[in-house]
């Protein structure tokens, strides 16, 4: 679907039709040449209508964000949160536009957009299921949770691209009555992290006598991380702990290899990684492939013949008994757990490993990864293409949910009630 978006004036570099047409057909021919399945969600022919639409709706000329605002909803189709149009923050930054300040929020539940103290009507005279559609187009992922919780996470920047107004009329209901209030705009203040500025990725410690809580907040690859995921089930053996609860709330991913060195310390019995089936039709660099993999499809794609693979992961083994945790163990899950946190957490019910407690995960069963960067020839827009698809075989989960939790209640709630389940089974 194409969304009119309104003019955004920035003295920054403008490209001509003829380079915006160029880098089109560059991103269209990677998407098929590296993504093992890209219309997996969408038809073929809806995509490739989609795309010689934006085509033709090209202006004469385009700055970046301009251009974001055209590439990102087609991008964002294909419903992959690692095949991405990158944002483009340094250039909405670089003018110190006016946002509307944090008032809004989206509810992925009931598709409507909330304020503080209401549900919302229009903002600027743009009815609120528009204004959704639209903020939901920019977003990528693989389910709704996911989009909603990206754009929430950086609603100003998003909602700018929409309307980039100094002002904003807001209509909206409160206790069945209808309200407005006019809202002055306010500068960007970026919450987007930058590497360095986020928090502790990993941590653990005994909050309860015979509990212990661990917190890892990204699978996001660093040289320490095993090591000490060994130091702590160490210290689980060496202190006789019962119990431990691990927070992968808010955790969006990283590297499927930690995750599995955790399930490796707490299965008893082999397992298939996360990705049972693997998919994919590029090499990732660093990635294990079969030697022998099945050949599901071969074909012309620009001038390459290309042919997709699918290859089932040999199971893992779990660690000896004498160095495997024996106790209880609990996960802590919500929208924000996506990637290989929401894979993780599959695993653990799939092998019924642990009790996950909390809010169904924003990561579906059904995933892609492996994402390879490129960036566009003339706009230097940078994107990136995911070069495998993952999922499991069991028949009994819709691929496109997210992991279902044991014990479902808000996302603050999932600690303390994760307590209440071990203090009663010591009843």
């Amino acid at each position: 679907m194409m969304f009119s978006t309104a003019a955004v004036t920035y003295s920054q570099q403008y490209f001509q039709k003829a380079q915006l047409l160029e880098d089109l057909d560059s991103l269209y021919l990677n998407l098929r040449k590296i993504h093992p399945d890209m219309f997996t969600f969408i038809p073929q022919e809806v995509f490739d209508r989609h795309f010689n639409d934006i085509k033709a709706s090209l202006p004469d000329s385009l700055d970046k964000v301009g251009f974001f605002t055209y590439v990102a909803p087609l991008v964002n189709s294909m419903e992959d949160s690692h095949t991405s149009i990158y944002f483009p923050y340094p250039e909405v930054e670089a003018k110190d536009p006016f946002m509307l300040p944090d008032i809004i929020r989206l509810n992925h539940r009931t598709g409507s957009l909330n304020t503080v103290d209401g549900k919302l009507i229009n903002i600027n005279g743009v009815p609120a299921e528009e204004i959704y559609d639209r903020l939901m187009s920019l977003s990528n992922g693989e389910t709704w949770i996911g989009k909603a919780v990206r754009i929430n996470y950086d609603f100003g920047y998003y909602y700018h691209l929409v309307d980039p107004s100094k002002k904003f009329r807001v209509v909206y209901t409160r206790k069945g009555k209808v309200k407005s209030k006019t809202v002055k705009g306010i500068k960007l203040n970026p919450n987007n992290p930058e590497p360095g500025r986020r928090a502790e990725n990993i941590g653990f410690s005994e909050i309860e006598p015979g509990t212990v809580l661990c917190t890892i907040r990204s699978f996001e690859y660093f040289p320490e991380f095993q090591p000490y995921i060994d130091s702590m089930f160490q210290y689980l053996k060496e202190n006789n702990i019962e119990n431990l609860i691990m927070d992968i709330r808010g955790n969006t991913g990283g590297w499927g290899d930690m995750t599995y060195h955790i399930i490796r310390y707490i299965s008893p019995v082999e397992f298939e990684q996360g990705e049972g089936v693997h998919i994919y039709r590029y090499r990732y660099p660093g990635q294990r492939y079969s030697e022998n993999p099945e050949i599901l499809a071969t074909e012309s794609v620009g001038d390459s013949l290309l042919t997709v693979y699918m290859e089932l992961r040999e199971p893992t083994q779990p660690f000896p008994q004498e160095e495997r945790f024996h106790g209880d163990v609990y996960f802590l899950t919500n929208r924000g757990s996506m990637s290989a946190s929401a894979m993780l957490a599959g695993n653990i019910k799939q092998y019924a490993l642990g009790t996950i407690v909390g809010e169904e995960t924003g990561g579906a069963y059904l995933a892609f990864g492996n994402p390879v960067g490129l960036s566009l020839p003339n706009t230097d827009m940078g994107y990136c293409i995911s070069a495998s698809k993952y999922f499991r075989n069991p028949e009994d989960v819709d691929r496109m949910r997210g992991v279902v939790p044991d014990v479902q209640v808000p996302p603050r709630q999932a600690l303390d009630i994760a307590l209440e389940l071990i203090e009663r089974k010591n009843w």
